[in-house]
């Protein structure tokens, strides 16, 4: 699952309710996600790396940069976990931690 995102990514809610997530694949088996989820941060992680420093490929490099946050944020979740229906409560209501860059 995916937090919710602002400002076209660059800021991540990822104390966000789960209820406010975004499911993005399933998998029959926790490692199947888990194993996904380690290859999306290492692919995002490479375009980072391979992003262009120049000023005119900012837009770019920022793209990436909220590409990797997003996936280092992510969450593997059981169908039937009750926090996505939003029957249990976040662990400090009212907070809501942000990953801003």
């Amino acid at each position: 699952m995916t937090a919710p995102v602002a400002d076209q990514g660059a800021i991540i809610y990822q104390d966000a309710p789960l209820s406010q997530w975004t499911k993005t694949l399933h998998f029959d088996a926790e490692s199947d996600c888990r194993a996904r989820r380690q290859e999306k941060i290492k692919d995002s992680e490479d375009e980072v790396e391979l992003a262009p420093s120049s000023e005119a490929d900012e837009d770019g490099k920022r793209d990436a940069k909220n590409a990797l946050d997003a996936a280092l944020a992510s969450q593997c979740v059981a169908d039937d976990d009750p926090r996505i229906s939003g029957s249990s409560s976040p662990l400090e209501p009212g907070i809501v931690r942000k990953l801003v860059h």
